[in-house]
């Protein structure tokens, strides 16, 4: 299948110094057709929109370089964050690939129209958010020492919290900055952690520690 022999000679390339310029452009529509086959379980579809995106997009290339002003990161955050896309949000983009692209101010930086247009300014991408989700619930139960990781994929900086047991008080600990890479917190099992927006006190999440957990955000 297409898709999987696209992605197996991505991520098999040994440095980032031997990747082609227009790898980033590449990963994006990589993942479009991941995610599709991801959500959907069809090859076929996944294929047809990858080709429909070699058809209607042209990849701006990048030399890779060690010059830290330039935010290499930055570039692959377009493939990145589609292939973070709920299915529900990928159902809605459907076949209109520019909606996808529409997802991180990365997307501009490395791919336009097949005509030399540009793509829609970024405008900022709001993944959808749980209605049910609940408020907090304070916790007494502290288990063994454990660490969790935890990544910002949303257009916005966020704030980690830390529900302390007993007084049920918010702790702030952390920012989560958008692009950075993710972080790594010690806690104990069974304590709260929560992800708010810290300009407005949105809660965009809570979570119990446990072992190896792995958080994505928003």
């Amino acid at each position: 299948m297409l898709v999987a022999v696209g992605l197996g000679a991505l991520w098999g390339c040994e440095s980032h110094r031997v990747m082609d310029p227009e790898q980033p452009c590449l990963e994006a529509g990589f993942a479009i057709a991941s995610r599709t086959y991801d959500c959907t379980d069809d090859g076929d579809l996944a294929n047809a929109r990858y080709e429909a995106f070699e058809e209607t997009f042209e990849c701006i290339p990048h030399e890779l370089t060690d010059d830290p002003t330039i935010p290499v990161q930055d570039l692959f955050h377009c493939g990145y964050v589609i292939r973070t896309l709920s299915c529900d949000e990928a159902d809605a983009f459907g076949d209109e690939l520019a909606a996808w692209l529409q997802v991180s101010p990365a997307c501009n930086l490395v791919v336009e129209y097949a005509d030399g247009t540009s793509l829609k300014p970024y405008a900022g991408f709001v993944p959808d958010t749980n209605p049910e989700l609940s408020d907090p619930v304070c916790s007494d139960e502290e288990g063994a020492p454990v660490s969790f990781s935890i990544d910002n994929v949303g257009p916005i900086e966020l704030a980690l919290y830390w529900l302390q047991p007993g007084a049920c008080t918010e702790i702030y600990y952390a920012p989560l900055r958008p692009n950075d890479p993710p972080i790594t917190q010690s806690t104990f099992e069974g304590h709260v952690w929560v992800v708010r927006d810290p300009t407005n006190d949105k809660l965009y999440d809570w979570f119990v520690a446990e072992a190896d957990l792995q958080v994505v955000v928003p």
